[in-house]
């Protein structure tokens, strides 16, 4: 310590940071200065300086050498006089300041107290003036009395003592208002505000986290009344088997640690798909279930500043989860308490943080005069749940000294430590019929600054794409292996949970929005890693075991094709064979009929005569493949066909075209001129379609901040880059500033779609590129899908969809369909896209998305509403058929089967896995089109002792007609001692 002199005359005035500068922040050395003038009212005292930052401090008073300066006790400044000046000097070397933390060091005496008491309690009562106009009156003559006994002129006249000892006087008066304020409660709940990641990583995390838990229990020890609320299963699961662990389990156990929150990393909800969130709630569950006993009754999801699903009411509901604590930033909601309704109707009780998550920080005890009147004006009962902690913030004594300070006001509210779990438990004891109820989505675009939150539907684009890939993996991994389990493979549940976990983790707040450092995006793409490769051997696993039971024999190479959809498709199939000894010969498929399929040769590596294998990917139309099931193909080489021209040139455009649409490409500007289906065209004008706009965006990762826009309709180079017979490819090449692109436009024959990757490297920052098309419709209405279901919105900035955005009018509509990117918007009667914007991210002046990406889209131009047809097309673009090369043998099962459909064409299924806690079947279905389904038309050649719904906890027996849907419902299923009838015979 002797190396510290905050006194030294060697320190520049620039070395000086002014008192609150710091706040959040970390150093290995610092200094702070503050000069204050004593006012009358602390003449002849001693302030008592208390530290509220971390690290080894030293501190002088007025240029006098310095001292050290003692955590949490402080030390005493010289005797003040009136007018004088006191000029306060730090040094803290190692230290931190928490964000909440108004300053390094906070002053304190007995004068002091008696005046914040005071204010405190005045504060109290103006804001019950506000709130209960029966009792102003009484108000208004209690506050007069008091005015009454303050001898303001001792004041006047210099006396200090006269004038404090009157206003302690006149306080007593204001104690007849305090059974009035003691009706309101105000539950504190300690917790700090975990970010898995933003600021710095999850390995840093789990660091800070057994801090945070290693004060909480310190506290608790020390104090029986104080308790901690903390969530997410990654804040607790790296201190398994440790000693800190052991006393986190015994105060879980005396109900005091509270693992409050029911889904697993307070994810956004906007962009993981339905069934990620079930897995968000259902793994959070189970893990606090299994390992303290307890399971939460209610979810927080406190800094989703995306936004909130108009789906979660149902998936809760069905999760046994019965409230739902959120901060919505922009404050769009103006309730505190009212019953949240889902698109099928159910409902849970939200709770909306007004103050958000901080609205107690006791280490800033104002906070509570603040929040108290901004819930008691929203709320329609007298208890509250305030929040005492922020991100990261460490649990603090302030807290105990805070709570305590309340409670020895003459006039306050009840103010204690209480739990989320026993707040709300006291809350269901009122009468919460009365309360509003609101159906519809939470949407959160508007922050406290007027910014506008939807930059984070785009930013950091390549997580967003892997986790649409890992989420469509991992469902294909558990439906397939669902149905290998039946022929003895042994699925793997226990690596497909750990996937998932990792996949969850990603979906957090912070991470999957793309608002963390850049650190933290090297650590998600490991987990991701993880969880494609997992995934990846499940599904390869698994058509193995499968195929072992078919009977291939034939002429050539078995290739089996597998859907793992619940209806019968037709699509690209693709197929990477290794041949041996083969340098020559075309390939050529037979389908189970015998009758030959087209091939197009995509990549051929031909060895030599004599030693090299060959190398061979080719592309064909898998037509009728079986609803969850496969079609056998065999693989023979023979004569190339003769070659035809599927692309025609017509005075200066160029035409893509099959059995659906014909779509035309302007030759010198690449840009769609025309989009015809069905002998209508569907385009408005030439040139309205794929067309590209760079715009200038000032934003940052959360936020977009935009203002010009340019029309990309210049072309390196237009060029057909495939003619065959089954895709036909055009490629543009573009570039626009920093940044280069190409488009690779195609149609595939039987496929209703105009499909279009864009491949781009972007070296330049302050910079969005969306994509779009416009349709020529009437009066149209904007469809976004959204999780389980679908939402009509009027909305001009980026909106957050699912796998597809549609416009229609009453007669059509087109559908532009994503494989990963998120946000759309309506420009002028253009559905646009956002392809990619590099901005500078979080504590960085690096870009979010400097360097290469590749994401597909497609449009989709449709008779009719978009209903059942365009969610399937979304379905389908993002989960192709899977083509599985196998040898001859023979098998039980037939050459082209279904394991299992549906028959109501607005029936989905959303996942087929193993039961959590038997051998059983679980089926998850949902109703696409909000239409009522008497029967979902459910086949399969499995065979079962019963089926039966059941919560998506899996734990539950639900009294229902199991093959019956509701409008909008997700339903799920229990199949009960499964097995596969031909396998039975």
């Amino acid at each position: 310590m002797g190396d510290l002199d905050p006194a030294s005359e060697e320190a520049p005035e620039s070395e000086w940071y002014p008192w609150a500068d710091l706040r959040g922040e970390s150093w290995g050395k610092a200094r702070f200065k503050v000069e204050i003038v004593v006012p009358r009212l602390l003449a002849g005292c001693r302030l008592r300086l208390i530290p509220v930052l971390g690290g080894r401090n030293l501190v002088s008073f007025d240029g006098n050498p310095p001292e050290e300066l003692p955590q949490v006790v402080g030390i005493d400044t010289p005797v003040l006089e009136s007018g004088s000046s006191l000029t306060i000097a730090i040094e803290s070397r190692e230290g931190w300041m928490s964000p909440e933390n108004p300053a390094p060091a906070r002053l304190d005496c007995d004068r002091c107290r008696l005046l914040r008491g005071l204010y405190q309690e005045i504060s109290f009562i103006l804001s019950l003036h506000r709130i209960e106009e029966a009792r102003r009156e009484v108000i208004e003559d209690c506050l007069s009395s008091f005015l009454s006994c303050v001898n303001q002129e001792a004041l006047s006249r210099g006396d200090v003592g006269g004038f404090l000892s009157s206003l302690r006087e006149a306080r007593r008066s204001l104690g007849e208002l305090d059974p009035v304020l003691k009706k309101y409660e105000l539950h504190i709940v300690p917790h700090s505000h975990v970010d898995l990641a933003w600021g710095w990583t999850y390995e840093q995390t789990k660091r800070m986290m057994r801090t945070i838990f290693d004060r909480a229990t310190d506290l608790m020890e020390r104090y029986p009344e104080y308790t901690f609320a903390q969530d997410q299963p990654p804040t607790y699961s790296h201190l398994e088997g440790s000693e800190l662990w052991n006393r986190i389990s015994s105060y879980v156990e005396e109900g005091r640690i509270d693992p409050c929150g029911a889904m697993y990393s307070e994810p956004e909800t906007n962009m993981p798909c339905g069934e990620s969130l079930i897995r968000q709630v259902v793994l959070a569950k189970r893990y606090f279930s299994e390992r303290f006993g307890v399971e939460p009754l209610g979810c927080w999801n406190l800094d989703s500043f995306s936004g909130h699903s108009f789906t979660l009411p149902q998936i809760l509901k069905k999760c046994g989860v019965r409230y739902y604590t959120f901060a919505n930033w922009g404050n769009l909601v103006p309730d505190v308490e009212f019953w949240w309704e889902g698109p099928d109707g159910s409902r849970v009780l939200a709770y909306h943080l007004p103050c958000h998550y901080d609205s107690a920080q006791l280490m800033e005890q104002d906070k509570i005069l603040r929040s108290y009147a901004g819930y008691a004006s929203r709320s329609s009962f007298k208890r509250f749940m305030l929040l005492d902690g922020d991100d990261l913030t460490p649990p603090s004594e302030a807290s105990v000294e805070g709570v305590s300070w309340f409670n020895d006001l003459g006039c306050a509210p009840r103010i204690f430590f209480s739990t989320s779990r026993r707040f709300f438990e006291d809350l269901e004891g009122e009468d919460l019929g009365g309360i509003p109820v609101f159906r519809g989505e939470l949407p959160q675009t508007l922050d406290p600054g007027g910014k506008n939150n939807v930059g984070c539907y785009t930013t950091h684009a390549e997580s967003k794409t892997r986790n649409r890939r890992c989420e469509c993996l991992l469902l294909t991994a558990e439906r397939f292996g669902s149905v290998a389990a039946l022929t003895g493979y042994e699925y793997p549940k226990l690596e497909l949970k750990r996937a998932w976990e990792r996949v969850l983790l990603n979906q957090m707040h912070d991470i999957l929005p793309g608002t963390a450092i850049a650190e933290a995006y090297d650590e998600a793409h490991r987990r991701y890693d993880w969880a494609e490769d997992a995934a990846s051997r499940a599904i390869d696993d698994s058509l193995k075991a499968i195929s072992c039971s078919i009977d291939t024999n034939g002429p050539g190479i078995p290739i089996v094709v597998f859907n793992p959809l619940s209806w019968e498709r037709t699509d690209l199939a693709e197929v990477v064979v290794t041949l041996e000894q083969s340098y020559r010969g075309y390939p050529r498929l037979l389908d189970s009929e015998g009758q030959e399929v087209e091939c197009q040769i995509i990549e051929d590596t031909r060895g030599t005569y004599d030693k090299t294998n060959r190398n061979l990917r080719f592309i064909f139309l898998a037509e009728s493949v079986p609803s969850l099931g496969y079609r056998t193909y065999h693989l023979q080489l023979g004569e190339r066909p003769e070659a035809r021209d599927h692309a025609k040139l017509d005075e200066g455009t160029m035409f893509l075209e099959n059995e659906f649409l014909r779509a035309g490409i302007d030759t010198r500007t690449g840009l769609l001129e025309s989009l015809e289906a069905d002998g209508e065209q569907f385009l408005d004008s030439p040139g309205r379609g794929l067309l590209v706009h760079r715009i200038a965006d000032r934003g940052d990762a959360w936020h977009t901040d935009t203002d010009r826009s340019v029309e990309l309709t210049e072309a390196e180079s237009v060029e057909l880059v495939e003619s065959g017979p089954v895709r036909k490819t055009i490629r543009v090449r573009r570039r626009s500033g920093g940044t280069r692109m190409v488009q690779d436009i195609s149609v595939i024959r039987g496929v209703p779609r105009l499909n279009c990757r864009v491949a781009m490297d972007c070296s330049e920052l302050d910079v969005m590129f969306k994509l779009g098309v416009k349709p020529d419709l009437g009066d149209y209405a904007t469809t976004y899908e959204i999780p389980f279901a679908s939402l009509e919105r009027d909305a001009q900035l980026d909106r957050p969809a699912q796998n597809w955005t549609d416009l229609s009018d009453e007669r059509r509509g087109l559908s532009l369909i994503n494989d990963g990117r998120y946000a759309y918007d309506v420009e002028d009667g253009a559905l646009r896209i956002t392809l990619l914007r590099n901005v500078r991210g979080h504590l960085s002046s690096g870009g979010t998305d400097t360097g290469h990406h590749e994401t597909s889209v497609a449009l989709h131009p449709h008779h009719g509403n978009w209903e059942s047809a365009v969610v399937r097309q979304g379905l389908e673009f993002n989960n192709p058929l899977i083509a599985h090369v196998d040898s001859v043998h023979e098998g039980v099962l037939p050459g082209s089967f279904s394991f299992l459909s549906l028959g109501a064409p607005s029936a989905v299924v959303s996942c087929l896995k193993l039961h959590e806690d038997s051998g059983d079947l679980v089926l998850r279905v949902y109703e696409t089109e909000g239409s009522e389904i008497e029967d979902i038309g459910l086949s399969s050649e499995i065979e079962w002792d019963g089926v039966e719904e059941i919560d998506m906890c899996e734990r539950t027996r639900i009294d229902s007609r199991p093959e019956r849907l509701s409008p909008r419902e997700i339903k799920t299923l229990r199949i009960r001692s499964p097995s596969l009838r031909p396998l039975a015979q």
